[in-house]
């Protein structure tokens, strides 16, 4: 009997040392898809912008003696267009961008048209004082130092001729094209 009283106070004493407190595990899936390329954005955000988006407007002209210059934007509000790309798109790996000849050019000369058979002629540039063109469907190298950040992408116009033209609305269509 007192063989069992020993198992006995044994088996007590050990008992409450293995109990310890209640856990239970699980697990939580962690991830992130990041994919490799570029987008227009309007302004500062990364707002898209619709295809149809863009303006460039050399507004109601009522002296045409001298050129007529105009600066393209993202949006009515006057936002600049940009874009903004992944880290595989910047650096040396930055995307180009072309633009093309429009809807009426007529070889490589970008023209608007008006009712009647009425073209003019303009000129689109990559800066301010309207030197450096971007010649239609030839692509431009752009400078995109860091990923995820908005990168203006300047369109400046000049209708340079405009004397010579009736009177009338006049509209093109152009596409602009990112290659990444």
């Amino acid at each position: 009997m007192r063989w069992v009283a020993r198992v006995f106070a044994v088996t007590c004493a050990v008992v409450p040392s293995t109990v310890q407190a209640q856990s239970s595990l699980g697990t939580l899936d962690v991830q992130m898809t990041l994919v490799s390329g570029c987008e227009f954005s309007a302004g500062s955000e990364n707002a898209g912008i619709s295809q149809r988006g863009a303006l460039l407007d050399f507004g109601t002209v009522t002296d045409p003696s001298r050129p007529l210059d105009a600066t393209a934007f993202a949006d009515n509000a006057g936002a600049t267009l940009g874009i903004a790309c992944s880290t595989s798109h910047v650096a040396a790996n930055a995307p180009t961008v072309s633009i093309d000849g429009g809807s009426h050019r007529q070889g490589s000369e970008r023209r608007m048209a008006a009712p009647g058979g009425n073209y003019a002629p303009y000129l689109l540039y990559r800066d301010p004082a309207r030197n450096e063109p971007y010649d239609p469907d030839v692509p431009v190298q752009l400078t995109i130092p860091t990923a995820g950040i908005f990168v203006p992408v300047a369109i400046y116009a000049r209708v340079p001729r405009p004397a010579s033209l009736a009177d009338g609305t006049y509209t093109d269509t152009i596409t602009i094209t990112l290659t990444y």
